[in-house]
């Protein structure tokens, strides 16, 4: 077996790893998250307009930026929900996971949770079932505005 030089080994695995079609295929798996996620915000924004409409809920959106292998630097947003003297935070994680498309992680007074991505348009609460401590099990339940306002207010 031949050894390669440093040099030559560098070279061969930018080759097989920065290919334009491999950078184009994380570059498009960016953008489709990105707008997951702005859709899952704009659906949880509708549910929300009779409270807002109400001064019971601001809600708020900012940028930020997160890097992943793979992906590098990238803009994407970040929800705030404020209701009755608390907070809601909803900040995504990333697209780069085990198990899914993307994850958000939510904050609130009473702890967190996480929206998982496990097929694209399809979003659900994960939650580990700790009902036996030695071994957590993950529960995916679907999203759905019953289901994310009980989360919220839970």
């Amino acid at each position: 077996m031949a050894t390669l030089t440093l040099e030559d080994f560098l070279y061969t695995k930018s080759q097989n790893s920065d290919s334009a079609e491999v950078k184009r295929a994380w570059q498009e798996r960016k953008n489709r998250w990105v707008k997951q996620v702005d859709s899952l915000y704009s659906s949880i924004e509708n549910w929300l307009i009779p409270m807002v409409n109400a001064k019971q809920v601001e809600i708020s959106r900012r940028t930020t930026s997160l890097t992943e292998e793979q992906i590098g630097l990238y803009s994407i947003p970040e929800l705030t929900i404020y209701f009755v003297g608390e907070k809601v935070e909803l900040r995504p994680r990333g697209t780069n996971i085990i198990g899914g498309f993307g994850r958000i992680d939510v904050y609130g007074k009473n702890g967190q949770a996480a929206l998982v991505l496990p097929e694209w348009d399809k979003w659900s609460f994960y939650q580990l079932d700790r009902s036996n401590v030695s071994m957590p099990k993950p529960i995916y339940e679907p999203l759905t505005d019953d289901v994310f306002k009980r989360v919220m207010l839970d």
